[in-house]
């Protein structure tokens, strides 16, 4: 048992030195997201760029942890990338997540399509039975 409680304190004592390698920081996390996000979205950078109304390589530079741009223009990406901006933000942003996230929106859409067109349907054989009933 020991043995278990000094192995322990090395594992933790070596997460603590090594914690900022493991850990980022806010730029970091935003460029890393961006970069996910806009590929899913099929864009390049310069697309992007001209998307949000800036020069063709101001999305490289950003992704390059050269700049970090001001809240109206993670707005406006968000906008064009079709995600909240506090996505952007999100350290556990993964591929995964992206579709998880689609996926959510896709069966939402459907499924109001589906109720939509059930509720027309449900109508009409409603009315249909109550003036059967009335003719009768």
């Amino acid at each position: 048992m020991q043995v278990f409680k000094s192995y322990n304190r090395k594992i933790m004592s070596l997460i603590k030195k090594n914690k900022s390698k493991y850990h980022m920081n806010l730029q970091e996390v935003f460029t890393k997201n961006l970069k996910l996000y806009r590929k899913a979205a099929k864009l390049t950078q310069a697309e992007l760029s001209l998307k949000i109304d800036r020069s063709f390589n101001y999305i490289n530079t950003i992704e390059c942890a050269g700049s970090f741009p001001p809240p109206d223009t993670i707005q406006k990406i968000a906008e064009v990338l079709k995600i909240r901006p506090m996505q952007l933000f999100d350290e556990n942003a993964s591929p995964a997540n992206i579709v998880a996230t689609n996926k959510e929106q896709f069966i939402s859409s459907i499924s109001e399509k589906i109720y939509a067109k059930l509720r027309t349907d449900l109508k009409k054989d409603i009315m249909e039975i109550i003036q059967e009933a009335i003719d009768d």
